[in-house]
């Protein structure tokens, strides 16, 4: 019966009327516990990038043609936190605040001057987002 079913289903035939593994189904360890912890893993062939030269000249600088790319990536990586990181921990922020209220800036305006214009734009600013809650989309204003 067991080759018959060889012949049959070939696929099958090295775990027919078998279980691997300890009963359990998959690879057996993980890949961690095959490495052991003390061990350093060999380099993998999918780190490394090598491009083929169309045409090999004589005394050419050739640059590039093996590149290790977790060793690439590793270098942007530090680059970007190099560069990136301290415009990014720099962004939004300011040496000085700078008020920038109606009126502010103008040293000839009275100070009820200022708080009439700053009055008006806030009357204005209310009155334009009342009106807007009605207009349809039209664009013709």
């Amino acid at each position: 019966n067991h080759q018959h079913a060889a012949q049959k289903f070939p696929h099958r035939a090295r775990t027919a009327g078998r279980l691997t593994h300890g009963g359990r189904m998959g690879k057996g360890k993980s890949a961690r516990a095959r490495l052991g912890t003390g061990t350093v893993p060999s380099a993998s062939p999918f780190e490394f990038r090598t491009a083929r030269q169309k045409h090999n000249v004589l005394g050419r600088k050739v640059k590039g043609l093996a590149v290790n790319a977790s060793q690439s990536r590793a270098r942007g990586i530090e680059n970007r936190k190099r560069t990136l990181a301290v415009a990014l921990a720099r962004e939004g922020r300011a040496s000085r605040f700078v008020d920038e209220r109606f009126g502010e800036r103008d040293s000839d305006m009275t100070l009820e001057d200022k708080m009439l214009g700053r009055y008006q734009l806030a009357k204005k600013a209310k009155v334009s987002a009342r009106a807007s809650r009605y207009t349809l989309g039209d664009g013709d204003g």
